[in-house]
């Protein structure tokens, strides 16, 4: 009986708890790479929709919000 209470003792401060992310099947279609334009000004706008775009991508493969594309 000891034996028992004192192993209940020790293993009881081992667990460790981790977070883990199971993957979700999403049907959007991948988005096209911005394309360079030599003018820096439009490069990084058009980077800045691509990266908008595929934020708003994400919220909806994570179902916070409606898809609008």
């Amino acid at each position: 009986m000891c034996i028992l209470i004192l192993s209940s003792i020790c293993f009881s401060g081992c667990v460790r708890v981790k977070e883990v992310f199971i993957p979700t099947a999403c049907q959007i279609p991948k988005r096209e790479n911005p394309i360079k334009t030599g003018d820096l000004a439009q490069d990084v706008k058009n980077i800045l929709i691509y990266s908008e775009g595929i934020a708003k991508d994400l919220e909806f493969c994570r179902g916070n919000e409606p898809h609008m594309r």
